[in-house]
């Protein structure tokens, strides 16, 4: 009989900001690290805390415990990073954020696209606003992909397009997805 050797590893918890140790088996591990990591800016907007919530529901997503926002402060164990700080923050913790889901105002749009694109992060954004060619043409020329559409109306909108993101993240190419795209072949 092989006998199994079980690797046991540290995870700090960060949730509300209280390190509490946790023991992991590498399965579990394993779990935790498959997770797609989200980001939402807008927060605490309305669109924005209802996809949050929906995201934390997800066994597949992990909330990440900072949130892009037009003010500072936290809600909950949810710390906003105010507007001075958003180039900074993307710019250090890269690594850190699988991809952004904006749920922002109109007249942020190509600002927000235009950092995301600069520092690599893949993102969902909705919205009517903005300057459709440039930002179009913002996220082909960084080579990451990115749903962009008017039609994200509903949580269950973002968390289709965040899993198909997911998938797309590992091809190279920037494309612009839309809604469309994300569910073809989903009838």
């Amino acid at each position: 009989m092989v006998e199994m050797t079980r690797f046991l590893f540290f995870l700090i918890d960060r949730h509300d900001f209280c390190c509490n140790i946790k023991l992991y088996s590498q399965f579990e591990k394993r779990t935790l690290m498959d997770k797609i990591n989200v980001m939402v800016a807008g927060l605490p907007g309305r669109m924005a805390t209802l996809v949050a919530d929906a995201v934390e529901k997800q066994v597949d997503m992990y909330l990440h415990q900072f949130a892009l926002s037009d003010q500072s402060g936290n809600e909950g164990y949810r710390m906003f990073v105010p507007p001075d700080e958003h180039d900074r923050f993307l710019r250090l913790n890269r690594v850190n954020i699988g991809l952004v889901v904006d749920s922002t105002t109109p007249e942020v749009v190509n600002r927000n696209a235009d950092m995301y694109c600069l520092y690599g992060v893949p993102f969902v954004m909705n919205t009517v606003g903005g300057n459709r060619v440039r930002l179009t043409r913002s996220v082909e020329l960084s080579n990451i992909p990115a749903v962009i559409d008017i039609r994200i109306v509903f949580p269950d909108d973002f968390l289709a397009a965040i899993r198909f993101l997911a998938t797309q993240i590992a091809i190279p190419g920037g494309r612009v997805y839309t809604m469309v795209d994300v569910l073809r072949g989903k009838a």
